[in-house]
């Protein structure tokens, strides 16, 4: 018999788990990859699954995941937020990051389970994620799978000018270059891992359900700050 068991958190892991364990790491998955799976196997338009898989940090598993939402009009919307915090706009940035909202899954209603958004926590907790007909997803809970996605789409864009900073041509959107390079030679390699490492961090705070505004907004004056504006 072999058993394999997965995690996210192996360093979490009790001692005695880890001691009997042979870990195994799994690589990404290359952009083309995901991409092609995305229009072979779910019939993704080719716009739609180029999008989702430079958002998927090489899982079939997160793309897949973050297909509830329309991820070419949401990336153009990121890439014009990032642009402001050059000019200290953190409220239009902020107001763009938690103004996404994702697609209710088919039979749910965001309508119907609508609920405050300024209270994250118990909106989060009313939210359900099963199948057709078994729960509603709130409005509160498709703003927060909103944010989520954006944040992925920006944290893949710093990750390019990180990239492109430390002399590699590897990039997760290809299609932003351009931008990417002219964003890596004003804030260099340190610049743009400490705006990932802020991204990370607010992803991290809105999975468990902190207010999305509060938290969009402190991203904001936090990347502003790394951008140079004061």
């Amino acid at each position: 018999t072999v058993l394999i068991l997965t995690s996210e958190d192996p360093e979490g892991l009790p001692e005695t788990i880890r001691s009997r364990l042979q870990r195994v790491r799994f690589g990404r998955l290359p952009v083309e990859t995901i991409a092609r799976i995305l229009r072979d196997r779910l019939g993704a338009a080719a716009d739609e699954a180029e999008a989702l898989a430079a958002m998927s940090d090489g899982s079939i598993g997160r793309a897949i995941e973050l297909s509830g939402g329309r991820p070419v009009e949401m990336r153009i919307s990121v890439m014009e937020a990032v642009a402001g915090l050059d000019r200290g706009n953190v409220r239009g940035f902020a107001r763009t990051m938690a103004g996404m909202e994702a697609e209710a899954p088919a039979g749910s209603s965001g309508e119907e389970g609508a609920a405050d958004d300024r209270d994250g926590a118990r909106a989060g907790s009313e939210a359900t994620d099963g199948p057709a007909g078994e729960g509603k997803t709130t409005k509160a809970e498709l703003k927060r799978r909103g944010c989520l996605l954006a944040l992925e789409a920006l944290r893949s864009f710093y990750r390019d000018v990180a990239a492109v900073a430390a002399g590699s041509g590897r990039l997760i959107n290809s299609d932003l270059r351009g931008r990417a390079t002219d964003l890596a030679g004003r804030l260099g390699s340190d610049r743009a891992l400490e705006a990932m490492e802020l991204i990370s961090f607010a992803d991290f705070c809105v999975r468990r359900n902190c207010s999305v505004d509060l938290v969009c907004r402190v991203l904001g004056e936090r990347l502003a700050g790394v951008h140079g504006y004061r």
